[in-house]
């Protein structure tokens, strides 16, 4: 039997019936009851001898009597506590149930005794003689046997009250509240608080609560574990403690915290003033106020956590992960140093990347893959200010070209792309020039470039193909550049080199050297220009001269014909 039926059991003697000698079992018959009602079930039972009602010596063998049958509060045993065990002394019988004496122990009536006048009894009495004279008075004789017990007094108060209709057993001290009250499909357990209420079928309120604000269950096994104030209203809801928490959703949680409510069905709120919104409007507790999601089971399957801020943390939709935290959040690091803290070993690969970010589109479609938004609020208003998405390049199935896409926000074009890489690392962008800070009031040490033509002719362009092309971000091939030894010869400062040794070149500034390679070659020009004006003018003033000196030996000659011809006229 368990402990709490064992110290209920009041045994009362119904009737000692002894055999007519000493040495043969006695026959007793008694009665078992708990709780005021009658026992029936299986008993261990030890019975022993005493000569006093308290204390005294033992008397006899112990007579054990285990697993006997009650039926209805009533049992009979035999007992045989040896030879010698009843004299003319008093006895007293004490029972033990399940290990546990019941008090006070019980007078054994005269019948055992009357065994020791077996032996032979007295005649009767001669008539009396008569009175003779007082003699002196003797010595106080021996005290004389105690006499034989009282009958037992009334049974006293259990301090469990059992409600024989519905079963139902309470205790309750001061404040404080034990219940159990069994149905017919589970049990209803209230601890703590005697105003704490656990009322749903197999509900749980296993502590918890003070004046005022009691622990609550009202679902169907929901449990409150303890904590003040808190409420778990639906199904299978659970609050682990805390202050003023409420899980009205269908198997919601709330591990703890305050102000916390897990208003949707499978939803979870923790920290403080961490709110998912519930299925309809709840007019008391942390979720009065929260704005319903106008759905059957609320925000279902959202996780909120509040960080300590008075202000209320709400969902706005189902199957939401929400996070509040001032100080960050970290993974795999206590230190965070952003909003978002991610720690984790250096990839080795780009798809050992410490963040991941996946689409669900598994058609294979183009435009489908992974983006990243960037939002900001212009009053109350929230917009996207920008955003990266890398995508597929086109609809073919399995492992095709992406294409790397930047979108800004203009005030006449809203979202709008602006740059562009593609698998092949070719770059595009919406201006068609890249830009570089070049503000006069940034710079020192301002000088001229000088030689720029010389050292631009100084390079030697080539075709090639690469060797290895993922040394080379994959670049296969024919392709035209510089090689990079050569280069440096005359640009050193063009000329990098990675981890590995592998150098690569980066032209900087190449627009002001093409710009004073230009003005060299065109200084050149046009001092070759003004030679060769400065030729075409000797050329045309000799030329001139020429002219002239043709026109005066032609007047010359025309002259020097006519002083030749001979006059015509008449002889006689």
């Amino acid at each position: 039997m368990s402990t709490i039926v064992r110290n209920l059991f009041v045994a009362a003697l119904l009737s000692l019936a002894f055999m007519s000698a000493a040495a043969q079992p006695v026959s007793y018959q008694g009665q078992l009851r708990s709780a005021g009602n009658a026992y029936t079930g299986l008993a261990d039972l030890e019975f022993r001898l005493y000569d006093q009602l308290a204390a005294g010596s033992a008397v006899g063998e112990t007579v054990l009597r285990p697993a006997t049958p009650v039926e209805d509060g009533l049992f009979q045993v035999e007992l045989d506590f040896g030879a010698g065990a009843f004299d003319s002394g008093a006895r007293w019988l004490e029972i033990r149930v399940d290990g546990t004496s019941l008090s006070p122990r019980q007078p054994v009536t005269a019948a055992p005794i009357a065994t020791f006048a077996l032996n032979g009894n007295e005649g009767p009495a001669g008539p009396a003689g008569p009175t003779g004279a007082q003699g002196p008075q003797g010595p106080q004789g021996s005290q004389g046997p105690q006499g034989m017990q009282g009958p037992a007094g009334p049974e006293g108060a259990s301090p469990f009250v059992l409600n024989p209709s519905t079963g139902r057993i309470e205790y309750t001290a001061g404040q404080g509240l034990f219940r159990l009250a069994p149905v017919s499909s589970g049990a209803e357990v209230t601890l703590g608080l005697a105003a704490n209420v656990a009322s749903g079928t197999g509900a749980t309120v296993s502590g918890g609560g003070v004046a005022g604000e009691p622990n609550v269950a009202t679902g169907v096994g929901a449990t409150v574990s303890g904590g003040r104030g808190n409420k778990a209203l639906d199904t299978a809801a659970t609050i682990g403690g805390g202050w003023g928490n409420s899980a009205p959703g269908r198997l919601s949680t709330v591990p703890g915290g305050t102000e916390n409510c897990a208003g949707g069905w499978s939803s979870w709120a923790g920290g403080t003033n961490a709110k998912v919104r519930p299925a309809a409007a709840v007019l008391s507790g942390s979720c009065a106020g929260v704005s319903p999601s106008g759905d059957g089971d609320g925000d279902e399957g959202t996780f909120v956590w509040g960080d300590n801020r008075a202000a209320a943390f709400v969902s706005t939709g189902r199957n939401q992960f929400l996070v509040r935290a001032a100080g960050g959040v970290g993974i795999n690091t206590n230190a965070p140093t952003t909003n978002l803290h991610v720690l984790g070993a250096s990839p080795a690969t780009a798809f050992d990347a410490q963040l991941m970010i996946e689409g669900d589109e598994q058609t294979g479609a183009v435009e489908t893959g992974g983006s990243i938004a960037f939002q900001g609020h212009d009053g109350n208003i929230a917009r996207v200010w920008g955003a990266i998405r890398a995508v597929k390049a086109n609809g073919t199935l399995g492992d095709t070209g992406s294409v790397m896409r930047f979108y800004n926000r203009s005030a006449i074009h809203g979202l709008r792309e602006t740059m562009r890489i593609n698998s092949a690392g070719t770059v595009f962008n919406s201006s068609g020039s890249w830009a570089v800070f070049s503000d006069e009031r940034l710079k020192k040490d301002i000088r001229p470039l000088e030689g720029a033509l010389g050292r631009l002719l100084g390079l030697e362009g080539v075709t090639f193909r690469y060797r290895d092309p993922d040394t080379a971000l994959g670049a296969s091939g024919l392709r035209t550049g510089f090689v990079a030894q050569q280069v440096e010869q005359i640009f050193p400062e063009w000329v990098g080199e990675n981890a590995e040794g592998i150098k690569y070149v980066n032209p900087i500034g190449f627009e002001a050297l093409t710009v004073e390679a230009l003005r060299e070659l065109a200084e050149r020009q046009d001092a070759s220009l003004a030679a060769l004006g400065q030729q075409v003018e000797r050329q045309q003033r000799r030329l001139a001269h020429l002219e002239m000196q043709i026109r005066t030996l032609a007047a010359n000659s025309d002259s020097n014909r006519s002083s030749r011809i001979p006059v015509v006229g008449s002889q006689k």
